[in-house]
């Protein structure tokens, strides 16, 4: 009996080991992206040209998860391939779990997007779940590395759909500080909503401007205390956090939405079109 159940145990040690072995490594990734057998070769050009950061040089025997390998393949596509991103990543907000981790969401929103690394499961109609923590196999680094060469296999993937109010949301006139005091002047009975930081914003902000934090309002796109019928001017320094709130919001059914950025001089559409 007694070998009997160390045979057993030995069976399932195999298992799991034959398991584990069939995932992909940090190290794997850098090899194949660099075509190269060299691993100190890879690890030492994917950190001089910034496709690898220190993290994922201290992970490199580590298993390769999605959320890491979609931050590498981004970084690496900007760095060495010079691809152009995705212009409205916000798209990607058909993944549940796109916000899980704040820091990765805009790599793996443009890596989904791209077709380079798909959903690993749908949950409901046109909803996803991305699997930010599951382990990529070495099947699956093969198809990514081949995607990202060959971009005529990439998928084709599921996006947010583009409701007919999206159109509205205005790429709006970019103003001087000096003229933002005067933006609950020049645009009486629209709410002024600041959507940087709360630091940012008890720093400094536009006269009768509200604060409703950017992530707070990607997270869940809701203006308490505002109408839904109310005209919102969103703002922030550049203009590209306000524009992606705006878009959010949007799609979420606010009507007249419109945002700016205030910190930078260039121009763009006249605003008074979109009023």
């Amino acid at each position: 009996m007694r070998q009997c159940d160390d045979q057993g145990h030995s069976d399932l040690m195999m298992k799991d080991r034959t398991k584990k072995e069939s995932f992909a490594v940090v190290r794997e990734m850098a090899m194949a992206l660099c075509k190269t057998e060299d691993a100190e070769g890879a690890k030492r050009c994917g950190l001089k040209y910034g496709w690898l950061s220190r993290e994922d040089s201290y992970a490199w025997e580590e298993t390769l998860d999605r959320q890491r390998a979609s931050c590498i393949v981004h970084a690496y596509l900007q760095r060495v391939s010079g691809e152009a991103d995705e212009e409205d990543w916000q798209r990607a907000f058909v993944l549940a779990d796109l916000l899980d981790c704040r820091r990765c969401a805009g790599h793996v929103a443009q890596i989904y997007l791209k077709g380079i690394i798909g959903a690993k499961m749908q949950i409901e109609e046109n909803r996803f779940v991305f699997g930010m923590r599951e382990p990529v196999t070495r099947q699956e680094l093969t198809e990514i590395i081949a995607r990202i060469f060959e971009p005529q296999r990439r998928l084709t993937v599921q996006t947010v759909q583009e409701r007919e109010t999206q159109a509205k949301v205005p790429r709006e006139l970019v103003c001087d500080r000096k003229d933002a005091d005067r933006l609950q002047e020049i645009y009486a009975g629209w709410m002024i909503v600041d959507v940087r930081s709360r630091e940012e914003y008890l720093r400094w902000h536009p006269a009768g401007a509200v604060n409703y934090p950017f992530m707070t309002l990607l997270e869940n796109p809701r203006l308490p205390g505002i109408e839904k019928g109310t005209p919102v001017l969103l703002c922030c320094d550049a203009g590209t956090r306000s524009k992606a709130v705006a878009e959010r919001l949007t799609q979420d059914g606010w009507k007249r939405v419109a945002w700016l950025g205030f910190g930078d001089v260039r121009r763009g559409e006249e605003f008074e079109k979109y009023l």
